[in-house]
């Protein structure tokens, strides 16, 4: 048998934030962000996806995770750009926006568990159920927002930390 097999290169990158110091409620379609004015919010920053500028793979599967002395369960979703998108704020409305359509290139859903947290203090939710394609045009990483998609009882200064499994060609 003839022929060629490319085998592609499995990474991890992560990020991570922690949110204001507050216990409020988030509703359904809130940002979960570092910061509550927009001008201060960053996205996620997923570094090293791929390992040229334009390089190109399929995010693959990802992990939650999410701290604090009392853990609530949560669902959310992390949007995911190949460019840095426009954040509103914590516990503002999250919406997309149409110029940044080319650059979306989906999203990963992340359901939280209850903790135990006589015993511990976080709670983490996997998605290992996703093809994502994407080619980078800018640089070599991937960014993402968080967006509450059901009401969460947060705990002040929670550490939000997602990772991204990442399937690449380079």
């Amino acid at each position: 048998m003839g022929g060629t097999m490319t085998v592609g290169i499995t990474r991890k990158a992560s990020a991570s934030f922690t949110r204001p110091s507050d216990t409020n409620t988030y509703t359904i379609n809130d940002e979960v962000s570092n910061d509550v004015d927009q001008a201060d919010a960053v996205a996620m920053t997923f570094s090293n996806v791929v390992g040229l500028p334009s390089g190109a793979g399929y995010v693959v599967g990802g992990k939650l995770v999410v701290s604090g002395d009392t853990v609530a369960a949560g669902s959310f979703r992390l949007w995911l750009y190949t460019v840095a998108p426009t954040m509103v704020g914590d516990q503002n409305g999250y919406g997309l926006l149409n110029t940044l359509r080319e650059e979306l290139i989906g999203y990963l859903d992340f359901s939280l568990e209850t903790e135990d947290t006589t015993a511990g203090n976080t709670a983490v939710a996997f998605n290992h159920s996703s093809r994502i394609p994407f080619q980078n045009t800018a640089d070599r990483h991937l960014y993402g927002a968080l967006v509450a998609e059901a009401a969460f009882v947060a705990s002040s200064a929670q550490t939000f930390y997602a990772e991204l499994i990442i399937e690449g060609n380079d």
